[in-house]
């Protein structure tokens, strides 16, 4: 009996869009609105077939070196389905996509069609997916435009020849209706005007992306003949699985045929799907709309004869694999296509493995913090933290060990075996680092009679990553030693001994509390979006001293480095200011919550007991241009949802900014040897507790989470009296780290 691993949060609405943003082919998320059809399709009754006994030829003439230029206009109407706490719930979706491509005849097929394969450059390929109210947008990778398709029995390969396709490059170009396959549509012989024919379960099945047709009864009608424009009719039900879900598809077709160049140059096609919830997408019950003009073209020079001849040689891993990029972490891999991702943060991306329905693993991958290698967990505290993460459920270690990879990095590998829920079970779990310590983890779960299916496509998984700068990294490198540079002052020692300064920014301290912000965060009401902009909020809180601390100044007295704390109440407030329209950019809830969140920290300030009047006026000023903005920011977030978006709800919305941001200067400003509690919106009190050094115990902990490691990086500078901030400017620096293990309290 199959164990539903359904991860905990898949009732979110976050977890659907992904899921839809991720399904298995690309109709689940792209079609075209019904106007473009005019009456063409499902409006309006079947034409009649007109009488005339000439017979007609329904050959396809296609031939190699053909070129086309083809157009397509999709969308996409209905509902997904997910299974709620008790019952199937919906969210209504709709998309709408283009695609707009060049393609090159290659090979002419057997008589089912099989083998045949042309080489398409995408000009466009982009759709536009509205979930709910969550609203996003992709388009093809500039770097995977060229692509090959082949025509198999019952599918299609479609691969990028010189790199691997993303799952959403793929999903985005994997279309119903595949070009490459229309003129299998035509019977290929001589027909009068009001024949029909049927449509094989293997076109049905490549046409349509099911996996397995269980039945078919499609057929096309030729209706009439105009200017030796031959017009078809296409009708039925399919019934069939896609991954292992059934799905029932009642398709309606138009299509052109010109009998002089014997090809199909136009066809409008409506799907009305209905298909069962699965283990990596939830069900649907939408209206596909698509519409394609097939034109013949001139050669193109992305297609041109020396392309072609310079094609690399046929891989078998760019037609099986897909490859997962994270430019924030800046990390990629490849898997192969019967992986799925379910769902990605900041913190872990899932995936799961299906075969024929069946779900056969699930794997967690994690980015770690960065480690110096002499400072790297050594393969016995991987297996203790292993052996605590599954408690009761442990069993025993069936193997562990160290080795390299192809490219060089160091990779350790744990195999658990226990049981849950009286199953058993197996846990691979690896943890791979290059020599400048950054690291992953991956976690594979699956039952234990299933690991023959599983064979070595972990480690193979595992071994295929490739680490890359991150997009922060990138960016420091271009900037220079200027990003990152202080806001906040902790005491430290340099590497050679001396006391120093670690200077931390204010922007990485804000990252920080959005990664604790994350895991104990309290939700602030029924709305996928108002937490989302919570945590937007946590984000992007203190952004506004990104241009400050590109010019760190000193304190002229002291001559120390000039913290947070100790500027100037006027300069504070313009850096509120720009943190607020940063803000501004993204919701109004994360305006609002910013925006009060730096009028809380004025009014503390006891800036009304100045007797600079400049100040006093300064800050009047600031807190009534805030008090119009929050009201306005306030009343647009409400309308949007006035049933869950209350005051109450923006109100701990902002207790929880202020929670979070004080959690992170805790960890931030000095070693801390007090227990911390802080009380939540709801009455619960989260309680931090320094346990050994740098280990901190916190209670409660979130249910199924693993120790982790939480870091934050800054620059160090030796403790003395600088003249001015030149001099701290060219004062010799090292590149500093603190780092946390956070575990569950005793």
């Amino acid at each position: 009996m199959r164990r539903n691993l359904y991860l905990s949060s898949a009732h979110k609405a976050g977890m659907l869009f992904m899921s839809v943003k991720r399904g298995t082919h690309w109709f689940v998320i792209t079609a075209l609105a019904a106007h473009l059809f005019g009456g063409a399709i499902g409006y309006g009754e079947e034409a009649t077939p007109e009488t005339n006994t000439t017979p007609y030829s329904l050959r396809s003439l296609a031939k190699v070196g053909d070129f086309s230029n083809v157009d397509v206009l999709l969308e996409v109407r209905g509902d997904l389905k997910f299974r709620g706490d008790d019952k199937v719930e919906a969210l209504p979706m709709q998309a709408k996509g283009t695609l707009y491509y060049d393609e090159r005849l290659l090979q002419l097929g057997d008589e089912a069609q099989t083998g045949l394969r042309s080489l398409r450059h995408y000009d466009d390929a982009q759709v536009e997916i509205l979930v709910h109210k969550d609203r996003s947008n992709r388009s093809l990778a500039d770097t995977r435009r060229l692509v090959a398709v082949e025509r198999k029995l019952e599918s299609t390969d479609i691969y990028a020849v010189e790199r691997l396709l993303s799952r959403d490059d793929l999903d985005l170009i994997d279309i119903p209706c595949n070009s490459l396959l229309i003129d299998a549509l035509v019977p290929g012989h001589e027909l009068t005007v009001g024949s029909t024919w049927p449509h094989s379960d293997h076109l049905m099945a490549a046409l349509l992306g099911i996996d397995a047709v269980s039945s078919n009864d499609v057929e096309s009608t030729f209706t009439a003949i105009d200017d030796n424009v031959a017009k078809i009719e296409m009708a039925g039900t399919v019934h069939g699985a896609i991954a292992g879900v059934a799905t029932e598809m009642d398709v309606k077709a138009r299509y052109l045929f010109d009998t002089e160049r014997g090809r199909v140059g136009w066809i409008a096609l409506i799907i009305k799907e209905k298909r069962s919830i699965g283990h990596v997408a939830p069900g649907l019950d939408v209206v596909v709309r698509l519409q394609m003009t097939i034109k013949p073209s001139k050669p193109t020079p992305e297609l041109a004869d020396a392309v072609v001849a310079g094609l690399p040689e046929e891989s078998k891993e760019l037609r099986e694999l897909l490859v997962y990029e994270d430019d924030q972490h800046g990390f990629g891999f490849a898997y192969p296509r019967n992986w799925h991702v379910v769902t990605e943060d900041d913190n872990v991306v899932v995936l799961r493995m299906i075969e024929r329905g069946e779900l056969i693993a699930q794997c967690n991958v994690s980015p770690l913090g960065r480690k110096p290698p002499e400072h790297a967990s050594t393969l016995d505290t991987l297996q203790r933290d292993i052996k605590q993460s599954l408690g009761d459920n442990f069993g025993s270690f069936v193997r562990a060990g160290e080795s390299k990879t192809s490219s060089g990095l160091t990779l350790r590998e744990v195999i658990a075996q226990g049981t849950a829920s009286s199953q058993p079970m197996h846990w691979h779990y690896y943890v791979i680092r290059d020599e400048a310590g950054k690291r992953l983890s991956f976690a594979f779960t699956l039952e234990s009679e299933l690991e023959p299916q599983l064979g070595e496509v972990d480690r193979q998984i595992v071994s295929s990553v490739q680490f890359v700068p991150s997009a922060s990294e990138r960016a420091a490198q271009s900037s220079g030693d200027a990003v990152g540079d202080p806001m906040i002052r902790r005491e430290t020692q340099c590497r050679d001994g001396r006391p120093g300064w670690m200077l931390i920014s204010q922007v990485d301290h804000a990252r920080l509390a959005w990664e604790l912000a994350k895991h104990w965060m309290e939700p602030i009401a029924a709305s996928a979006s108002a937490n989302e902009d919570l945590l937007t909020a946590v984000l992007c809180h203190d952004d506004g001293w990104s241009e400050w601390e590109r010019h760190p100044e000193v304190d002229a007295d002291s001559g120390r480095p000039l913290d947070f704390t100790e500027m100037a109440l006027t300069q504070a407030i313009d850096i509120w200011r720009h943190s607020i329209t940063v803000a501004d950019q993204k919701a109004p809830l994360t305006a609002w919550l910013v925006s009060r969140h730096f009028e809380e920290l004025l009014r503390r300030s006891h800036w009304a007991e100045s007797d600079d009047q400049r100040i006093t006026t300064y800050a009047k000023a600031f807190l009534e241009e805030q008090a119009s903005a929050q009201h306005r920011w306030l009343s647009a977030w409400q309308s949007e949802d006035p049933t869950h978006h209350s005051a109450d709800a923006a109100s701990a919305g902002l207790t929880l900014l202020q929670r979070f941001d004080l959690l992170s200067l805790w960890f931030c400003c000095a070693e801390q040897e007090d227990q911390l509690s802080l009380e939540m919106p709801s009455g619960a009190v989260l309680n931090l507790s320094p346990n050994i050094e740098h280990h901190v115990q916190i209670a409660p902990w979130p249910e199924g989470l693993m120790p982790f490691e939480l870091s934050i990086t800054g620059r160090s500078v030796p403790q003395r009296h600088y003249q001015n901030a030149d001099d701290l400017a060219v004062a010799p620096s090292e590149p500093g780290r603190v780092s946390w293990k956070l575990v569950p309290q005793d």
